[in-house]
């Protein structure tokens, strides 16, 4: 008998506990109801404008809250994978980090960043040549770059264009670090800069390159 009441009380903490859980999680929802309607017309939206028939989570199993930019942006990129697979094509990772050994090492990186405006992101294309000696692999000085600033995502009516060459702010046997800006313009008129730091990391064992970026 004192088996079974043991085994009932354990039951009912058990049980106790599952409703607090759910308490605690309807009365901390995740997003508003009003954000929710949000992202659905951003779906739609998107939809219809990409041909693509989108369904968006329900609102109680969404665990992240965005921007209405950033789920844009989410949307277009779903959208991307949607029209690449429907195409039959593959989707080429990032070259991060290089292969290894002596010789040029090409890389990209993404780098986002949320202005007023809403929210962007570009991809930084940046190289680097690496060389050898004493038994470990090393920077050769001076080749390390910046080489160009894509815009992928934007918010409509706004552009960027890289405004100067890649200046070095960090240099040492494993570690490079280059800086670089864009002008942000609206309709032709620049509004604001966003300068872009981008950070060679060599395993000198192995010459492998890893870069990394963001938008400071």
């Amino acid at each position: 008998m004192k088996k079974k009441l043991l085994s009932l009380s354990l039951c009912l903490c058990l049980a106790l506990s599952m409703v607090v859980t759910a308490y605690a999680t309807d009365t901390k929802p995740i997003i508003s109801d009003e954000q929710y309607q949000n992202y659905l017309e951003i779906a739609e939206q998107v939809g219809e404008e990409r041909g693509i028939d989108i369904t968006v989570y329900p609102e109680s199993e969404m665990d992240k809250a965005y921007t209405d930019t950033e789920f844009e942006a989410e949307m277009q990129e779903f959208c991307d994978v949607i029209d690449s697979i429907k195409s039959g094509s593959s989707i080429t990772p990032l070259s991060n980090p290089s292969p290894g050994g002596v010789g040029m090492k090409s890389l990209e990186v993404s780098a986002p960043k949320n202005l007023a405006s809403g929210y962007y992101l570009w991809r930084l294309n940046c190289s680097v040549r690496i060389g050898s000696g004493n038994g470990y692999y090393k920077f050769d000085a001076g080749t390390a770059s910046i080489d160009y600033i894509t815009l992928l995502r934007f918010p409509s009516g706004y552009s960027s264009t890289t405004n100067n060459d890649s200046k070095s702010v960090l240099n040492s046997s494993n570690q490079q670090i280059l800086r670089r800006s864009v002008n942000i313009f609206r309709n032709g008129t620049a509004v604001a800069t966003v300068t872009f730091e981008a950070t060679f990391v060599l395993n000198t064992e192995t010459g492998v390159v890893t870069l990394r970026g963001k938008a400071l």
